[in-house]
């Protein structure tokens, strides 16, 4: 990967339709290099996040969070967003839980891995209520 420049971030996104859904992608450039990447799918009313990155020079700026702050806003109609991250990544999971997700559940893929999954409502889900 070009080492980017640490000045004059681009932004640009960009989406498409599968048959079974939404997707998307966002990131911002700087001089022709990529810095960060973020992609997902909205199926049935559900926004899949995939996989966030920032380039190691650009990380702790806020980039991330305004990665998956477009990717969330794209997807308004979604009624929750849904990751997952490995267990061992406690950078990822502080940044999302700052975000607002949760850990939903876990599922260990080999005794060296165990993946985390994380949700959080859509500003479409049904409001809670006392009567609820």
């Amino acid at each position: 990967m070009p080492q980017p420049k640490k000045e004059g971030i681009r932004w640009n996104s960009s989406s498409g339709k599968r048959a079974c859904g939404r997707r998307r992608r966002s990131g911002p450039w700087t001089r022709g290099a990529l810095v960060g990447s973020v992609r997902g799918s909205l199926t049935e009313g559900v926004g899949l996040i995939g996989k966030l990155i920032v380039h190691p020079d650009y990380q702790n700026r806020g980039i991330g969070k305004r990665l998956m702050a477009s990717m969330e806003a794209a997807w308004r109609e979604a009624k929750r967003f849904e990751l997952f991250t490995g267990d061992r990544s406690e950078k990822n999971m502080r940044l999302y839980e700052k975000l607002g997700y949760r850990v939903c559940r876990t599922r260990q893929v080999h005794e060296g891995l165990t993946l985390v999954y994380m949700e959080k409502p859509g500003t479409m889900a049904p409001i809670a209520t006392e009567e609820s």
